[in-house]
């Protein structure tokens, strides 16, 4: 149990660094120790990171540059930073998903435990439930479906997802606050 707190404040500690530290040698030196610590994990992890963050850095990138160059103001090494960042944190947060067990590092809290449980039976009913809606698409597809049929089915879930999860939230509160957690 010790050892998982001593690894969740490590990595809260690392990810406010990473976000406070602007120096190009510190978020580096970060990464590296990152990938050494993943070990053989390093480069499924590295991809799995790049995944999640190719159409956010993308536009965000692109965002930036329009109205910079607008203004004169480009910075390219300010790109690299913040890309860099973004990678850096979405690298450690997966890596830390691997290597912390979240339910013993809560363990010395009754509601700390209470609350990732919750939010971890959440996650197994919703990736349940992204499985079950790629299961329909092929299953309702009797050819292969194109891309503009992918973002369509991409964002039919993610509304579902999003009232799903509103929907959750408010009952969860109501439970919650029926028992006194929040003290109001």
């Amino acid at each position: 149990m010790k050892r998982e707190i001593v690894k969740l404040a490590l990595y809260a500690a690392v990810v406010f660094a990473v976000t406070a530290i602007h120096h190009p040698a510190f978020l580096g030196g970060v990464l590296a120790v990152a990938l050494l610590l993943a070990g053989r994990d390093a480069g499924r992890v590295a991809a799995r990171a790049l995944r999640a963050i190719v159409v956010f850095n993308t536009v965000v990138t692109v965002s930036y540059a329009v109205l910079a160059l607008a203004r004169h103001e480009f910075s390219l090494g300010y790109v690299a930073l913040i890309n860099s960042r973004v990678f850096i944190l979405t690298f450690l947060t997966f890596l830390a998903a691997r290597r912390i067990n979240l339910l013993r590092a809560c363990a010395f809290s009754r509601t700390l435990s209470y609350l990732v449980t919750l939010a971890l039976g959440s996650l197994v009913t919703f990736r349940r439930m992204l499985g079950d809606f790629r299961q329909a698409m092929v299953s309702r597809s009797v050819r292969r479906p194109r891309l503009a049929d992918l973002y369509r089915h991409a964002a039919a879930a993610a509304g579902f997802f999003y009232l799903k999860a509103l929907d959750d939230a408010s009952a969860v509160t109501d439970g919650m606050r029926s028992r006194g957690f929040f003290h109001d």
